[in-house]
């Protein structure tokens, strides 16, 4: 964060200095189990979280996605990167499970010059 601060100034703009806005570095669970009342949420998604948790990729994000709308406001909207283009279970895991909890669901494919590969981002919005 803080050498986006320093150098990517244009790509960041205001977004760390601005009072309606909290940027949180930690555990996305342990945060949603105490916080609620958001009308957004970005969200990273963690590419292969059954490395890291005895949950398997679905359990996981069915999980992460029920406490995220159970945080949010009615209209409050999730955006998120999902995956590589070429990751198809899990951008089919990340369908079915958006889908579940949030209407208008959407994605849309962006070549990412970094990544050298085409990436998925998703979004829906609570209804």
């Amino acid at each position: 964060i803080e050498v986006a601060k320093e150098f990517l100034p244009t790509v960041c703009g205001d977004a760390f200095q601005r009072r309606n806005v909290e940027v949180v570095v930690g555990d996305a669970n342990d945060f949603l189990e105490r916080e609620s009342g958001f009308d957004g949420v970005v969200y990273d998604l963690t590419m292969d979280p059954e490395l890291l948790t005895n949950k398997d990729k679905y359990q996981f994000m069915y999980d992460l996605f029920a406490k995220i709308h159970r945080s949010m406001n009615p209209g409050g909207i999730l955006s998120m990167q999902c995956c590589s283009q070429h990751d198809t279970r899990t951008l089919g895991v990340v369908k079915e499970v958006l889908s579940a909890f949030f209407a208008e669901t959407a994605f849309r494919t962006v070549f990412i010059p970094s990544y050298c590969e085409p990436w998925i981002f998703g979004s829906g919005r609570k209804e």
